[in-house]
């Protein structure tokens, strides 16, 4: 009975190494590259300075730089694009992470807009573009490492 055990602790055992070994895989797959959040912190700063270029500037050529500033950031992220295409599907409390750092983004923009708007301190969009700058650099590899950790365990 022991011979018979023994072969299937064995098969048990390289299935749950080969199984271990396909997470650890995907896990690494569902990482984005690093230049990823860069791009992102470049474009909420971008979108940050948006009151401070338009008061320095004349509409139409505002009109023109903000757009190009944008295009010029999708033109470097598509530049070497992998081929594979990372999908993560938000389950449950996964959301909880991106919904928070949307929120806070819109805060600091909207707070930026105001003070601007009201007191007309230039320094507010700078301070508000280095802080969203900073916030999708740091934030968005902390996100998809707390994504990683919540595919490896979804029970925790």
């Amino acid at each position: 009975m022991d011979s018979d055990d023994t072969p299937n602790a064995a098969q048990a055992g390289e299935s749950l190494e080969a199984l271990g070994a396909v997470g650890e895989l995907n896990a690494e797959r569902l990482q984005r590259p690093p230049r990823y959040w860069f791009l992102v912190g470049f474009i909420l700063a971008v979108l940050a300075l948006v009151p401070l270029v338009t008061d320095l500037l004349s509409m139409p050529a505002a009109l023109l730089v903000l757009p190009g500033a944008i295009v010029v950031v999708f033109l470097f992220a598509s530049w070497k694009q992998p081929s594979a295409v990372r999908h993560i599907r938000l389950h449950g409390s996964m959301w909880l992470p991106f919904l928070g750092g949307v929120l806070v983004v819109g805060f600091i923009g909207g707070i930026n807009s105001a003070l601007y708007d009201t007191h007309g301190w230039w320094w507010i969009p700078v301070i508000a573009a280095v802080v969203l700058f900073s916030l999708g650099t740091i934030g968005g590899p902390a996100l998809d490492r707390y994504w990683v950790r919540r595919v490896r365990n979804p029970r925790d």
